[in-house]
């Protein structure tokens, strides 16, 4: 299992290319939102989570307009307090530690939930 830097690095793609490759991903995935599907039960734990008085947010590399688009494509458009998009590809956990002081969260109060290994770091 190798970490997002090691795949890079292993790729052999140039550094300075990688924001133009990452920008096209984003593109072709804006042509795709409306195929893609959340996971099974998602919705229904969030809506519980949610319930529960817990705050839900988004931090990703994504565009605003993909995050919005996915979530209104399948009613959780209003279960997300904060949206952090344009997130910097190794920026995350910085965008977590100002989401925290800003929100004046505990951190350690946290959860944070992640489908990559990136996720892993930024936590």
């Amino acid at each position: 299992n190798l970490s997002s830097r090691e795949i890079i690095r292993q790729s052999n793609i140039p550094m300075f290319r990688l924001p133009l490759l990452l920008r096209r991903l984003k593109v072709e995935m804006s042509q795709e939102i409306n195929q893609l599907q959340p996971i099974a039960g998602i919705q229904a734990a969030l809506v519980q989570l949610q319930q529960q008085g817990h705050r839900l947010g988004i931090v990703t590399s994504n565009t605003a307009d993909n995050v919005v688009a996915f979530l209104r494509n399948h009613q959780m458009e209003g279960l997300f307090d904060d949206i952090q998009p344009g997130v910097a590809l190794f920026g995350k956990g910085r965008s977590i530690r100002r989401i925290a002081r800003q929100r004046q969260l505990d951190p350690a109060s946290m959860v944070y939930v992640g489908d990559e290994t990136r996720d892993i770091e930024a936590a």
